[in-house]
């Protein structure tokens, strides 16, 4: 549930910045999450992780907002 916890502080610090960084804070995270799972798959393929962390997408999409976008 630790990821549930960080998303709530980011998505107000992301909309406090504006909309359009709420909307891609959260689209570039699902993108980054899918890609991570994606790798992560496919690098072990005879034992498949149960579980994947999500916190860490929603940082790195977060700070790429807050640095790239205006």
């Amino acid at each position: 549930m630790g990821d549930v916890k960080l998303a709530a502080p980011l998505g107000l610090y992301l909309g406090y910045l504006g909309w359009s960084q709420l909307f891609y804070g959260g689209a570039l995270a699902f993108v980054a999450g899918g890609l991570a799972s994606a790798v992560l798959v496919m690098k072990n393929r005879g034992n498949k992780p149960q579980e994947v962390a999500y916190g860490p997408s929603m940082l790195a999409a977060g700070l790429a907002i807050i640095l790239l976008l205006p």
